[in-house]
């Protein structure tokens, strides 16, 4: 009886350990994927836009159109690889910027695919920029995609701009790899000054605007040196934006909403009238 126990588990053992050991049946390489680390949303510069243009994608339906730019990275040109080998100082270029032209992000998504030959892939996406044009607009029904798309996580990053939101991803950091990821890590920031705005992300949104509640995101800009400034904010109702606050009004927000975690505040003492006294928030 015993020696028909063992056999039963010896069986079952060898029923179970190959199931243990034939891998990961879906696994695809990190070189294989199309990694989408950043996405802007343009209004067309041209709005005479035709089949040939290699952006446009031509519609099925009426609507408004957008311009979609999303950023994928190329690894083998990154400064830090993932094997944690130093990469190349040479001047190429690190990320590929691709746009598509269409009144739909689910569709333009999906023509990306004729654009690249590694199908874009969200889970990594860092950031999302949005032109002050587009922003004016119902902010709810852009972003009704990354909302319900699986792959995107609530973490990603919003952030408004009077310029060009692509020319914002097109932007080569001097320190990061990518203008995305270094636009993610601005944020962290906050507690160093009251006039960057507090972080925000795609989920806080989400439960502003089920809420119906006005809510607020960090302006960017750039330079002709490249360089990505967070600037004060933008102002949200019924999910349109309203306008603009600068960095000092942004730090009066702070206040009076209690998220001024840190940074100063100068002050003049009577006795002291040219010689401001710099205080700092703990």
């Amino acid at each position: 009886m015993v020696l028909k126990k063992h056999k039963k588990l010896v069986l079952l053992l060898l029923t179970i350990l190959p199931m243990a050991l034939c891998g990961c049946w879906d696994s695809v390489e990190i070189e294989k994927r199309g990694y989408v680390l950043g996405v802007a949303i343009d209004v067309p510069k041209d709005k005479n836009l035709n089949s040939s243009s290699i952006e446009y994608m031509p519609t099925e339906v009426k609507g408004p159109l957008y311009t979609y730019t999303i950023q994928i990275p190329i690894i083998a040109n990154s400064m830090n690889r993932p094997t944690g080998q130093p990469g190349s100082n040479s001047p190429k270029e690190r990320q590929s910027n691709l746009t598509i032209v269409s009144n739909s992000f689910f569709e333009a998504n999906r023509e990306f695919s004729t654009q690249t030959d590694y199908a874009p892939y969200y889970p990594h996406l860092n950031s999302i920029v949005i032109n002050e044009s587009v922003a004016k607009e119902d902010i709810s029904k852009l972003l009704d995609m990354f909302l319900r798309d699986s792959e995107i996580r609530r973490r990603t990053r919003i952030f408004i701009t009077p310029d060009e939101a692509k020319k914002i991803l097109d932007v080569t950091p001097k320190i990061d790899d990518y203008s995305s990821q270094h636009l993610y890590f601005l944020p962290n920031n906050n507690h160093k000054t009251s006039r960057m705005l507090h972080k925000t992300d795609l989920g806080k949104v989400s439960e502003a605007i089920h809420e119906n509640r006005d809510f607020v995101l960090p302006k960017v800009i750039s330079d002709k040196n490249n360089i990505i400034k967070n600037a004060g904010c933008a102002v949200f109702k019924d999910n349109k934006m309203v306008g603009w606050l600068d960095e000092k009004r942004t730090s009066y927000l702070k206040w009076i909403t209690d998220y001024a975690n840190g940074g100063t505040v100068s002050i003049n003492l009577p006795e002291y009238e040219d010689y401001p006294v710099t205080l700092e928030i703990k």
